[in-house]
């Protein structure tokens, strides 16, 4: 008979909450296991029953980091832990809770009021061509010069061609991008830009949004939208927790749970 894997305990993240609360049967694994709190003072994590280990990087197990997170939310400001987190017991759990307590406290007086909105902002293909040839004369000549040509006689023009556009391209997404991200910045308490995924991409960008503003900032992205809709696909997602903003990393071999006596 196999041996049944070690018990242990997954941590999502860090909210307020100072008594016992369950969000119910959403723990990562599919198992049904019940996400509760271990309570600190006025502090606590947000865990689940989990075998020890770690786990893949999927689609299904990062959605259920995620869902729980997103399920504490309304009750309390939180502070994502790195996906995979896995203590060996709860005790070990609060040990991590009272020698940190002081950052955790004071990262959820930060956070507290707040959400994190994203905003991607990627150029439609059959536009943003069209507007760099028409705007820049060297692409426009070489162009035509190559209307016609076969492709073994014009392997060096073409490269260039390539060369020319994509340089333009960079610079119109960085001078466009820098515009969207100045109108968009004042709305928020922080932001954060990520790396941009492919070469259409001009923004891909995190805003800490106080509650009180998320309206405002809402309507700045709906009057960007409107305005650039026919150029521009503006991908908007929020609130969240503030994934780009806190990020724990704990040590879950520095904090052993003590020995009893």
């Amino acid at each position: 008979m196999s041996k049944p894997p070690e018990a242990g305990v997954y941590c999502y993240g860090i909210c307020r909450s100072s008594t016992p609360r369950s969000f119910g049967p959403l723990g990562i694994g599919a198992h049904g296991d019940e996400v509760r709190t271990l309570a600190v003072g006025e502090i606590a994590a947000v865990v689940s029953c989990s075998p020890a280990g770690t786990y893949r990087v999927s689609r299904q197990n990062v959605l259920a980091h995620q869902q729980v997170l997103e399920a504490v939310m309304p009750h309390s400001p939180v502070l994502p832990i790195r996906f995979s987190t896995v203590a060996d017991s709860a005790a070990q759990v609060i040990a991590v809770l009272e020698s940190r307590y002081e950052e955790f406290d004071h990262l959820l007086e930060r956070m507290t009021g707040k959400h994190e909105l994203g905003v991607k902002a990627i150029y439609r293909e059959a536009v943003i061509y069209a507007e760099l040839v028409e705007a820049e004369p060297r692409i426009q000549r070489l162009k035509q010069r190559l209307t016609g040509t076969r492709l073994e006689e014009s392997y060096y023009p073409r490269l260039e061609l390539g060369r020319l556009v994509e340089a333009a391209l960079a610079a119109k997404r960085e001078r466009e991008g820098a515009a969207l991200l100045a109108l968009l910045a004042p709305h928020a308490v922080e932001h954060r830009q990520g790396r941009l995924l492919h070469e259409r991409m001009l923004l891909n960008a995190a805003f800490l949004v106080e509650k009180a503003r998320e309206r405002s900032f809402d309507e700045v992205v709906e009057e960007l939208s409107r305005r650039h809709d026919a150029r521009i696909e503006l991908r908007y997602v929020g609130p969240m927790p503030p994934y780009n903003f806190v990020n724990l990393t704990i040590n879950l071999r520095a904090e052993r749970a003590p020995s009893p006596r």
